[in-house]
């Protein structure tokens, strides 16, 4: 009789073979869990070398499930990196600028303006002007056209008017310049006795004993009529030796209920002005003049180059007018008794 050691193995009692079955002895233990146990003191449950325990994946999954899943990923491995950066832009913004300018400007302007001015101006201006003007004005006034010195012409003229003149003064002494239309509304000759030049027409009945000419030029009169405007702009009060100049910024002011008379400006004084007496207004009022009380004519000069003058019962202007419209019409008199004298301010001025 054989006789074995005290180890000996026992083959579980659940493993029953089948005749019939093909699976073999390892198959059925490795399908079926079954055990071989050893020492049969102790039941270890440890496999013998025949179990096979499942090798893990090859390399581990790219990001781990949020939960386990029912069957493992068939490729755990991840694809090689990409050799360029992707198409599109990085989530946040890049640690450097880029290097050129974006295709479109941002949809609105900043928030803030720029803690300095740009190094450079702009390289032209806009293409069309605000569309309204600025809220508050400069500080200063905008510099002016071309500077003129401060002296008073010399040329004799008795009329000096940038627009229109309708004019029933039946005697006009010097030069007359009209920028735009000369009219005679009386049905009376005028004597004109110094050349005439007018800019777009003349109508009435006339006398140009030294001549007459349509002009499309101020150059071509000899007159600079943006000097005069200067002269109102700039000059200032002033009485010496005689020769006074008055600067006045209203013509609303005269003595005869609005109107202006000799004594105005010259209280006390002559008809016959004799070119010592300049009164000018620095303002687009319309300026009336006309005799004194006691029928003393009007004898200052007057230069108006913003204003329209209308000289009316007045008898005579001896001095010059300039202006930038003038007539002897008001109401139903048309001035037909009036002259016009033309013995300009030949005095100094003085200028801010």
């Amino acid at each position: 009789m054989i006789k074995f050691p005290s180890v000996f193995f026992v083959i579980t009692a659940s493993l029953l073979f089948v005749a019939e079955s093909s699976d073999t002895i390892m198959e059925k233990i490795l399908n079926e869990k079954r055990f071989l146990v050893f020492n049969s003191k102790v039941l270890t449950g440890e496999c013998l070398s025949v179990c096979k325990t499942p090798l893990p994946t090859t390399v581990p999954t790219g990001s781990p499930t949020n939960v386990p899943n029912k069957n493992p990923t068939i490729d755990a491995s991840t694809m090689d990196p990409t050799q360029v950066p992707t198409a599109y832009p990085t989530l946040k913004p890049t640690n450097q600028p880029t290097k050129s300018p974006t295709n479109n400007p941002t949809a609105n302007p900043t928030v803030n303006p720029t803690k300095q001015p740009t190094k450079s101006p702009t390289k032209a201006p806009t293409k069309s002007p605000t569309k309204a003007p600025t809220k508050k004005p400069t500080n200063q006034p905008t510099e002016a056209g071309p500077s003129y010195e401060c002296v008073w012409p010399t040329e004799k003229y008795s009329a000096i008017v940038q627009g229109d003149m309708i004019s029933g003064a039946h005697s006009v002494y010097k030069k007359t310049v009209v920028g735009g239309k000369l009219e005679n509304p009386s049905n009376s000759h005028i004597t004109m006795d110094g050349k005439v030049y007018y800019g777009e027409s003349r109508k009435g009945k006339f006398n140009f004993n030294k001549g007459v000419e349509k002009f499309d030029d101020w150059e071509t009169t000899g007159v600079d009529y943006n000097h005069y405007e200067w002269l109102a702009q700039n000059m200032k009060n002033s009485n010496a030796n005689g020769k006074k100049v008055i600067v006045k910024t209203t013509g609303k002011d005269g003595s005869r209920n609005g109107c202006y008379d000799l004594y105005d400006f010259r209280p006390g004084g002559q008809g016959y002005d004799n070119g010592n007496t300049l009164v000018v207004f620095n303002t687009d009022d319309d300026i009336c003049l006309t005799k004194t009380t006691d029928g003393r004519q009007f004898g200052p000069s007057v230069l108006a180059p913003f204003s329209k003058v209308t000289l009316n019962d007045a008898g005579f202007i001896d001095g010059a007018v300039i202006a930038k419209e003038f007539t002897t019409v008001k109401g139903s008199n048309q001035g037909t008794e009036l002259q016009l004298h033309g013995a300009m301010y030949n005095g100094e001025i003085e200028c801010v």
